[in-house]
């Protein structure tokens, strides 16, 4: 299906229409859905709320509540991430709730600590470059996956 339709992929919800089966894996069923594309910006989301959780984590004290929820959110984010390698959960709300509440705990962390107290929490999430390298890497890894599962 990626090789047929690179960019935008067969649609959403259209894996079924030209497999028997569903994907089994959340990343496979991502591409083949949506495409390079739609992969790299759903891969996109997942990057920012990890940099998010670690931009938390890195900056805060390990004892402030802020610190200790983004430890907590990142945990659940891998455990989901893990769930997902082996089960078709790509549009699941639960990783979207995930994703949601990271953004509530980076604001929450902004707003209780000023630019001028915690600069470095301030500062822009970069995340394209991670993102194409988390693409590339899934890819391979899926990849190697299949050829050895044979």
């Amino acid at each position: 299906m990626l090789k047929g339709n690179p960019v935008f992929g067969v649609g959403y919800d259209n894996f079924t229409e030209h497999h028997v089966r569903t994907a089994h894996n959340s990343f496979v069923l991502c591409f083949a859905e949506l495409g390079l594309l739609g992969y790299f910006l759903w891969m996109g989301l997942i990057v920012l709320a990890f940099k998010a959780l670690n931009r938390i984590t890195d900056t805060l004290a390990s004892t402030e509540d802020h610190a200790r929820y983004a430890v907590l959110l990142r945990t659940s984010m891998v455990g989901f991430l893990v769930c997902a390698w082996f089960l078709s959960r790509t549009f699941v709300p639960t990783l979207f709730i995930l994703m949601g509440m990271t953004v509530g705990l980076l604001h929450a962390a902004r707003q209780a600590h000023p630019a001028s107290e915690v600069p470095e929490l301030h500062q822009p999430l970069r995340w394209k470059l991670t993102t194409v390298n988390c693409v590339v890497l899934t890819l391979a890894l899926v990849s190697v996956f299949i050829r050895f599962s044979r």
